[in-house]
């Protein structure tokens, strides 16, 4: 399924200009096997960047921490970072590093401030990435937040964050609070969660306009749908 939808990313008509990954690319993150697979189907995307999220799966042990910077190749060996990309800024957070298994640490929530505070100063819209959602529903298979979402959402709302993204739960959602727009995006692969209408196994596809932030969940088929357009201003 992965190596299906990474086909259709490579013809997909918007161009994609860089892919970012919500976490566990493998299922067990100390197989060299499994990283070795993954690394296969995602070198497949040629020169259309990969960014890596650290889920739970690549982390819980040191061994599995240096597989994920090994195999994930995240920019500078880093488990956290941000970006720039055109009028665009990322934060790429971990959400399992060691001893803070469900959270962002106190160390990390700090870099993230400074971060946000230089994006928002050369950036027109800022995408932040975890594996661990921030806002979920009493259904999901796994119910419970990030443990710290309120101080991180606080963060995220000073900090200009338009649109977050998230894995862990294996299905597409959509949510709005307090003006910035969660999604999950988490079904490029593994079984999913659940038999509403939002399971089904997906990438999503972003576009920033001039004036809009355009999201589409594609399905396996190469089908675009739950189309959102965010407004934001530049």
């Amino acid at each position: 399924m992965f190596a299906g939808l990474v086909e259709h990313i490579k013809k997909d008509p918007s161009s994609p200009e860089l892919v970012a990954h919500t976490g566990d690319m493998v299922n067990r993150g100390n197989k060299k096997k499994e990283w070795k697979e993954y690394r296969r189907i995602a070198d497949s995307l040629g020169d259309i960047p990969l960014y890596p999220v650290c889920g739970n799966h690549e982390t819980f042990m040191g061994k599995r921490m240096k597989n994920f910077i090994k195999y994930a190749s995240p920019p500078g060996g880093k488990d956290y970072y941000s970006l720039k990309h055109k009028n665009a800024g990322f934060v790429i957070l971990n959400s399992y590093a060691p001893n803070n298994h469900g959270r962002i640490g106190d160390e990390q929530l700090q870099w993230l401030k400074e971060a946000l505070k230089k994006l928002q100063g050369e950036t027109d819209v800022i995408f932040a990435f975890l594996h661990k959602p921030m806002v979920t529903r009493e259904d999901y298979r796994h119910p419970e937040p990030l443990k710290n979402h309120t101080a991180v959402k606080k963060i995220f709302k000073e900090g200009g964050v338009n649109v977050v993204f998230a894995g862990h739960e294996h299905r597409y959602d959509h949510q709005e609070e307090n003006g910035i727009h969660y999604f999950i995006a988490a079904g490029a692969g593994a079984h999913l969660y659940g038999d509403d209408d939002d399971v089904f196994f997906h990438y999503v596809r972003v576009t920033v306009t001039g004036d809009y932030i355009i999201t589409e969940a594609v399905d396996e088929k190469g089908k675009a749908m739950r189309q959102v357009k965010i407004p934001y201003s530049n």
